[in-house]
């Protein structure tokens, strides 16, 4: 009988062991699809529908390249989108020298680099195909934050904690890809 006890005992360790083991392999997935959550967290948050944008911009240099930042309370993070040029032709269109560029169309305006609707009506008629559109993301963890009132400030104007990073995403095949993670450093 005592045999007999132990060979049903050693077939049920067995199933055990195997049992222990898939569990085990599954908990192991879970856990490295739980670390990438907050990328692909972003990735499904991130807009890429430009209809309801009201602060398009331009950096005010001679190679300018269109963008718009805003804050994302659900995500707690800072977000700046740019559109950069795919081809030559098409950032000279943004240069402040090209006689025959976005520039051309506002001489006499005091500040056409915040003209957000315009900068916008132009993005659209050159077709956003034509664009690499970039995304840099960074979480107000990483933000040194005074008040609530400081979260309305642009990036720029913040100060960043020590071991600050900026999360890089690219727009491809109708998605955001994630690039890299940078460190920022401080002036």
């Amino acid at each position: 009988m005592n045999k007999v006890y132990f060979k049903t005992l050693s077939k049920t360790n067995i199933k055990i062991k195997v049992l222990v083991h898939i569990v085990g392999c599954w908990l192991l997935l879970f856990c490295f699809s739980c670390q990438s959550q907050p990328i692909d967290k972003v990735l499904l948050e991130l807009p890429m529908n430009i209809d309801n944008v009201t602060n398009f911009r331009l950096e005010d240099e001679p190679a300018a390249n269109p963008s718009y930042d805003y804050y994302d309370k659900k995500l707690a993070a800072f977000i700046t989108i740019n559109f950069t040029g795919k081809t030559e032709q098409e950032k000279m269109y943004w240069d402040i020298d090209n006689p025959s560029g976005y520039f051309s169309y506002y001489k006499g305006v005091t500040e056409p680099y915040f003209l957000s609707n315009e900068i916008k009506k132009h993005l659209l008629e050159r077709g956003l195909d034509n664009y690499d559109i970039t995304a840099m993301v960074i979480y107000k963890k990483d933000i040194q934050i005074y008040s609530d009132d400081d979260l309305e400030f642009l990036p720029d104007d913040l100060d960043f904690k020590p071991d600050a990073y900026t999360y890089l995403y690219h727009f491809k095949h109708n998605h955001w890809v994630f690039d890299k993670a940078e460190k920022i450093k401080k002036d």
